[in-house]
Order: structure tokens, then C-alpha cells, then sequence
């Protein structure tokens, strides 16, 4: 679990979910569209794929300048702003239950 970042570098899977449910600033790594991995994920129709609509992502060949400048803007109140959005679009807009709560919860099961 990811307790404390300014920035995430995810690939795939569920740490790109972990970070937009911590609204957690992430940058998604993005690997070879022909690798087979990629296709699969494709093919399923994947959240790991459909998400990448919305978040910035490094691509393979990006100058370093493209980088910075992905990074940069990763950086700012407005990206915050998408993580913020993305966070509603897959987990709802309900706060849930916080840690104690949680506990709570689990001990009356």
C-alpha cells in the first residue's frame, strides 16, 4: 500500500488503481504495444488499458524533454484534478469507510 508520494510510476495492474483510490498523483509505463502482454490486456477490453485514456503516460521513445514534460505536468493542481475524476469514475463518488470503521466492521462479522 502506498502511504506517502508525490508521484507514482505504474505499469500496470493494481497499483494504477491503489494510487487514483489514494488520490495519488500516477504516471503510467507503458510497454510495447506488440508485446503480447499488451494484446491480451487489448483484447479483454481491460480497465489497465481504458484508463490509460484519461492519465498521462511515458511511451517508449519519448525524447527526455517529452518526459520532463510529462512529469512536470503530473506535478500540477491540474493533473490532481484528473487522479480526483478518475477516482469517481472507477470507485464512485461515496467516501467509504475509514480505517477505524473498518476495523469496526470487521470485528462484528
Amino acid at each position: 500500500m502506498i502511504l506517502s508520494a508525490d508521484l507514482i510510476f505504474a505499469d500496470y495492474g493494481g497499483i494504477i488503481f491503489d494510487s487514483i483510490y489514494l488520490h495519488k498523483k500516477v504516471v503510467l509505463l507503458d510497454m510495447f504495444d506488440g508485446s503480447e502482454f499488451v494484446k491480451d490486456l487489448k483484447d479483454s477490453n481491460s480497465l489497465d488499458i481504458k484508463v490509460r485514456q484519461n492519465l498521462l503516460c511515458m511511451k517508449i521513445g519519448m525524447t527526455k524533454n517529452q518526459i520532463l514534460s510529462n512529469i512536470k505536468s503530473a506535478l500540477s493542481d491540474k493533473y490532481q484534478q484528473t487522479i480526483n475524476e478518475n477516482k469517481s469514475i472507477y470507485f464512485g463518488k461515496d467516501k467509504g469507510l475509514n480505517f477505524n470503521q473498518l476495523i469496526s466492521f470487521l470485528k462484528n462479522l
